[in-house]
């Protein structure tokens, strides 16, 4: 299928390539930049995560960062004209020292822009005008106390041009960016504390079956069937066995299209917070009887995400196998996009998972994919591949769930 889906690819390139820039101008300026998990079955290619304030920034190789410097570049000479000076919102993070080499690493590349950039803090436990801190690489960073002056932000007695937002708001907009005359990019509205992984499913579902059309492929080779439980409490029997009866209607649509495709294996399905990130309140089931079995742990895993908010929504999503390697460990490619045009990415890595496990929780590791660097890349579904041979398709799969993302942001600020 691997090799099928990459001739297929190559020769719709140019009208692949015309689709989506016609998507984007529908889009608009949004987002500004995002990351998405993408996962290689052999027999499909899904994105399963796709975040808009991205971290991992620092697992970029040096060739990428230049490329997102000039996207950077581009996205703020077309939307915002005669930008020269921003400011970094960050997580109120104050011990997770890869967080802060990620920080550098995204200040460094806007830098490169042409932009004078500073990191801002809005965390209330920082009093000082500024806040120094070391990286995982023992390297400084500065975060500088936010202030408002009427409907302007100030670092100092420095009037900030635009905002670029790194933190996903899960508890909602601090107060102090109500109404401020800055373009806030991405714009908070799709925070966690309103986006729902499930409307961004649903436009990526909209987006993939007209590209499906296009290319002449299935458009069930490029997504994951999914399903939403609201309501959720799993301390309560009552409501297990509504997630129960939803996970086993869920697997059984999904073994239909097992059997049509010819493909061997049991289906399985991640229930995720619906509205969740870091890799937070994630289990994977093979049944509804093992959402009925659920222990205490896991139970209390699912009461609450980032941010210590309760979960009342989860999205029941089709489990997809990884078959790719590094190094012999589980990997999955994770592509990073800027004005919705990739700008490389990574593999994420995990040595105590399997090949149908969340790899985004502990054990994670990152392989650089640079360029004509050898990282130890095997492919179980076909070992005649090589790394980077399968980026073209990944770059467009990625391009399409952040244009969804887009299309989010839009029915958010429409409601």
């Amino acid at each position: 299928m691997l090799q099928e889906f990459l001739q297929r690819f190559k020769e719709k390139e140019s009208v692949i390539n015309q689709w989506l820039e016609e998507k984007r101008k529908l889009v608009g300026p949004e987002p500004l930049y995002a990351s998405v998990d993408l996962r290689n079955a052999g027999f499909k290619i899904v994105p399963v995560d796709t975040n808009l304030f991205p971290a991992g920034w620092n697992n970029l190789c040096p060739n990428y960062g230049r490329q997102a410097a000039e996207y950077f570049k581009n996205y703020f000479d077309t939307y915002f004209p005669g930008t020269k000076c921003l400011l970094i919102i960050p997580e109120n993070h104050t011990r997770n020292l890869y967080y802060f080499s990620s920080l550098k690493r995204l200040k460094d590349i806007l830098a490169a822009s042409g932009f004078e950039v500073k990191i801002g803090t809005l965390n209330p436990e920082l009093t000082e005008s500024e806040n120094k801190f070391l990286t995982q690489e023992n390297e400084e960073i500065v975060l500088q106390k936010i202030t408002r002056e009427g409907d302007n932000l100030f670092v100092g007695d420095k009037r900030i041009c635009q905002v670029v937002i790194n933190n996903d708001f899960s508890v909602g907009i601090p107060e102090i960016l109500h109404g401020v005359k800055e373009n806030l990019l991405p714009s908070p509205e799709i925070g966690w504390h309103q986006r729902k992984k499930s409307d961004h499913f649903a436009f990526y579902h909209q987006l993939i079956q007209e590209f499906a059309e296009v290319i002449g492929i299935d458009s069930w080779f490029f997504e994951s069937h999914y399903s939403v439980v609201d309501d959720v409490d799993f301390d309560d029997e009552a409501s297990r066995e509504k997630a129960a009866q939803a996970v086993d209607a869920l697997i059984q649509k999904i073994a239909v299209d097992y059997e049509k495709h010819k493909i061997q294996g049991y289906p399985s399905v991640f229930i995720k917070n619906n509205a969740g990130t870091y890799g937070m309140a994630v289990i994977r089931v093979n049944s509804g009887d093992d959402v009925r079995k659920l222990n205490q742990q896991n139970r209390k895993q699912m009461r609450v995400g980032k941010g210590s908010v309760d979960i009342k929504s989860v999205i029941l999503q089709e489990g997809v196998v990884t078959v790719e390697r590094i190094k012999d460990l589980v990997a999955e490619p994770v592509i990073y996009l800027v004005g919705n045009k990739s700008v490389g990415g990574f593999y994420r890595l995990n040595d105590e998972k399997g090949d149908n496990d969340n790899l985004n929780s502990k054990g994670m590791q990152f392989a650089k994919s640079c360029f004509h660097e050898n990282i130890g890349y095997e492919n179980l579904a076909d070992p005649t591949l090589k790394q980077d041979d399968l980026t073209p398709i990944y770059k467009v799969i990625a391009a399409i769930a952040s244009l969804a993302s887009g299309y989010e942001l839009k029915a958010l600020k429409q409601k």
